[in-house]
Order: C-alpha cells, then structure tokens, then sequence
C-alpha cells in the first residue's frame, strides 16, 4: 500500500434563505459538525463569511489513492448540497 494522498478542497456554495448571519452561522456549525464527527476530516469557514448568500468551506482529509479522494469528494458535494438545499457554485481540489 502507497503513501496517503492529503487533500485540500475548497468550496462556495450558494444557499437561499438565509436572511441573518446568526442562521448561517447556525448551517456552517451544523455542517462542521457533521463534516468533522461522521467523515472525520478537517473543516473551516475560510472565506465569505459575511455574505449570507454563500457558505465558503475549505475541507481537508488523508485518502489512500486518487481514486478514493475523487469517490469522497463527490460524496461530500452530494452532502454538501442535501445539507444546505443549495447549489456549489465552485470547487477546486489541491494535494498537499
């Protein structure tokens, strides 16, 4: 077995109907929680922090090949997405 591949995905996803940073901070919580406890990897707010329209995260996780990083992200996005009843308006993935 090869070395771990790390990854770092950064993400904008437009949500509607957010109409207070309390409530988006409240769906950011949430998503780090469940980002963090059920998927064990590393998540922060890292850019639009004040625009209620977006959620901007940056994700970072260990995966054993190429193919399992693709299979996680498009996981992910699919959670992302459910979770936050929006749409990723762009993503972009880096190994570290």
């Amino acid at each position: 077995m090869g070395k771990p591949i790390c990854c770092k995905y950064e993400t904008t996803v437009r949500v509607d109907g957010i109409f207070s940073l309390k409530s988006k901070r409240s769906l950011v919580s949430r998503l780090k929680g469940i980002l963090f406890n059920e998927w064990k990897v590393c998540v922060c707010e890292s850019h639009r922090q004040d625009d209620l329209r977006y959620v901007g995260l940056t994700i970072a996780f260990l995966a054993p090949s190429k193919n399992q990083a693709e299979e996680t992200l498009n996981r992910l996005e699919v959670l992302l997405e459910e979770e936050t009843n929006g749409i990723i308006e762009s993503s972009e993935l880096a190994t570290c």
